[in-house]
């Protein structure tokens, strides 16, 4: 319920980690309201063995683009999936060990939150940033701060997902 995306993610991914009801769980997954799927797109990415790995959907427009940051220095294919350097968070999942290593590393990610109970920690995992080339949005700055620590991040590129706007938008999978 927060009108700050980023924000929101982060402490949602906060509240993973620090969560002891949630100590136990191995994964976090984000998937927006405004996505449908009709396959096994969703257990798909829950059993993908990567630490970070993301679905693409096309904007809410008729251009056919994908919200993806390809690598300056080419695509490459690892048992099926496309590393890249960044896909949005819509569809998209991370372990814990990625965000306790995000952590560990970046400590000056920490933030303090009215919204946190006493003694919670919060660490700003998602943000927004304007860069020359455009706005870079919570996403990609996630999976900047993960490749930053040596993490890849993936992309299955056979997820075929729905983007609902005005319409339903799908102009199949990237692949």
């Amino acid at each position: 319920s927060d009108s700050m995306v980023a924000r929101g993610r982060s402490f949602l991914a906060s509240q993973f980690l620090q969560n002891p009801e949630a100590a136990a769980c191995t994964d976090l997954v984000f998937i927006d309201t405004d996505l449908e799927w009709k396959g096994d797109e969703f257990v798909r990415l829950c059993e993908h063995p990567v630490d970070v790995i993301g679905g693409a959907y096309c904007y809410k427009d008729e251009s056919g683009d994908f919200p993806l940051r390809w690598p300056a220095d080419g695509l490459f294919e690892e048992n099926g999936l496309w590393i890249v350097q960044a896909v949005t968070p819509g569809f998209f999942r991370v372990t814990r060990k990625a965000l306790e290593k995000i952590a560990r590393e970046m400590p000056w990610l920490e933030f303090k939150d009215r919204g946190a109970r006493e003694g919670q920690r919060n660490w700003m995992f998602f943000d927004n940033i304007q860069r020359p080339s455009g706005i870079y949005d919570e996403g990609y700055i996630f999976c900047e701060h993960w490749r930053t620590v040596g993490g890849k991040v993936y992309l299955d590129p056979d997820f075929n997902i729905s983007h609902i706007g005005l319409k339903q938008y799908n102009h199949g999978s990237i692949r």
